[in-house]
């Protein structure tokens, strides 16, 4: 799956060593308890060999698990489960799959809101695993530190972005890797219900034309812009932001993040 998560390209796999980066199958269960135990094998044998590691990426929930040390549940994925509540969600609404956690788990209902229909399910999933609602997640700071140098951008210069980043997908061949998965794996799983592949496998099925995918991909993606704003915010102090485009501050700013750890 390395079109439409923008994978590292062949060059740069062997410009730098990279971990974590095509480690499981595309139908392979994946949860984030899975994981914060691959990242801290990484970054242990990383500092064995006197090395720094850089955590890169977007994903709030999964860096913010990492560097505040959250310890979650080990509950794996429950493929039936997740079926019923995912033809609920289509069929009455996230809203539906909202009030079922609520009636269980008011607390991670409140907290996660209607928004967001996979942590809704995995919530449920969770819940129906241990019989009792989540309690709050035990937090181990990890054993080093760290720093956070973030890469600032205007909405409009995101969305932008977003919407070139889209249409690239689809220009390098997102559909016919989609279907080359499809072939391989199925299509039902998880992480084809992902940006970009949903849309993709739209194609495939005949729900619409390419065009069309291209235009629904970017409005995902620009939800998502909206919703990982919320982990990652302007006035957070944990946060060294420095201009995007300005290539030259964000080395530097690397550069002195990774001096100060050194010292």
């Amino acid at each position: 799956m390395r079109i439409g998560t923008a994978a590292p390209t062949d060059e740069e796999l062997a410009a730098v060593p990279h971990h974590l980066v095509g480690i499981v199958e595309p139908n392979e269960p994946w949860t984030l308890a899975d994981f914060l135990e691959r990242a801290h094998e990484a970054i242990d044998a990383i500092h064995a060999r006197g090395c720094l590691p850089l955590l890169v990426g977007g994903a709030g929930q999964y860096v913010w698990a990492l560097l505040e040390g959250w310890e979650p549940p080990a509950v794996p994925p429950n493929p039936e489960l997740r079926a019923r509540l995912e033809a609920e969600a289509r069929a009455q609404g996230v809203e539906a799959v909202h009030a079922r956690l609520a009636a269980l788990d008011p607390a991670s209902a409140e907290r996660i809101g209607t928004r967001n229909e996979r942590r809704l399910i995995r919530a449920l999933e969770i819940v129906d695993a241990t019989g009792e609602p989540i309690a709050p997640l035990p937090r181990v700071p990890p054993p080093w530190p760290w720093r956070v140098v973030g890469l600032q951008w205007s909405r409009s210069a995101l969305s932008r972005r977003a919407d070139r980043r889209a249409a690239a997908m689809y220009e390098a061949g997102l559909v016919e890797e989609t279907r080359a998965i499809v072939e391989g794996h199925g299509d039902d799983f998880e992480a084809l219900t992902s940006i970009g592949y949903a849309e993709a496998l739209g194609v495939l099925r005949g729900q619409w034309h390419e065009a069309e995918a291209v235009k629904r991909t970017q409005a995902a993606t620009r939800r998502l812009i909206r919703r990982q704003a919320a982990w990652f915010r302007p006035v957070d102090p944990r946060i060294e932001w420095v201009a995007g485009a300005d290539v030259d501050r964000v080395v530097a700013a690397v550069e002195a993040a990774a001096d100060g750890l050194r010292s």
